[in-house]
């Protein structure tokens, strides 16, 4: 299982009736959802594909994390 972002690329807010199919699709578990048109899911990548491909207006991509560079001054010793 993996991290995807599940992602409505249609107009306006992503559709009710999709929110809940994704929600009632067995395996696929919500993580976050505070964003109208963007989805964080939990799932094997095979669901995830196989939701976005029937559901029309939908995109799905691999979570990645970008490491942050350590934002504290270091003092340099010569």
């Amino acid at each position: 299982m993996g991290h995807f972002i599940l992602r409505f690329t249609g107009r306006g807010a992503a559709p009710d009736s999709d929110l809940e199919r994704i929600r009632s699709t067995p395996g696929v578990s919500i993580l976050d959802s505070s964003s109208s048109r963007m989805l964080l899911v939990e799932a094997p990548s095979d669901t995830v594909s196989q939701l976005a491909e029937t559901l029309p207006g939908w995109s799905w991509t691999s979570e990645r994390t970008i490491p942050l560079p350590d934002p504290r001054p270091k003092i340099r010793t010569t």
